[in-house]
């Protein structure tokens, strides 16, 4: 099992165990991925297998997706990026928020394919930058990282209600 799909699936497991309502009882997250509720995973889940009808307009879209989301990507995380007013000097847009955004197409490829390469690439992507990034320095280090890594956050989202 990859690692970050079983950390996912025991923070899960410790998240009910420690609900006041009990394990059983639990309700369970009402809005996974951030940007879309469990209705919008779910139509996009029906559309894609199918058992909604679509557009010509929806399947463009899912295919521009498809196009713009390779199984072959890579990673681009480093220990430290240095990030200064006038822009980047090492890891700006072209790494961490590139990275973002693809472990979240990653995850959203997951959703319409049902491939679970895409979804252990969302979750590799994650985890190297989890595991590799120590340090946002420069005077706009804190602003980048919040753009950054809110991409991460949703993708992990997304996998933690639909992966794990």
């Amino acid at each position: 099992m990859h690692r970050l799909k079983q950390h996912l699936k025991n923070f899960k497991d410790d998240i009910r165990a420690r609900s006041p309502a009990g394990p059983q009882q639990h309700a369970g997250f009402a809005h996974p991925g951030t940007l879309m509720g469990p209705a919008e995973v779910q139509l996009l889940k029906q559309r894609a297998s199918g058992a909604v009808a679509v557009d010509d307009t929806w399947r463009q879209a899912r295919q521009a997706l498809a196009d713009s989301t390779p199984l072959s990507y890579s990673p681009h995380a480093m220990k430290e990026l240095d990030i200064g007013w006038e822009g980047p000097k090492v890891g700006h847009k072209e790494l961490v928020e590139q990275d973002g955004v693809m472990a979240y197409q990653q995850a959203v490829m997951w959703l319409v394919s049902g491939d679970e390469r895409y979804a252990a690439n969302a979750a590799g992507i994650i985890d190297a930058w989890a595991t590799t990034n120590k340090k946002f320095c420069g005077k706009n280090a804190p602003l980048e990282a919040g753009w950054g890594v809110a991409s991460f956050a949703r993708a992990a989202e997304l996998l933690k209600h639909s992966w794990a």
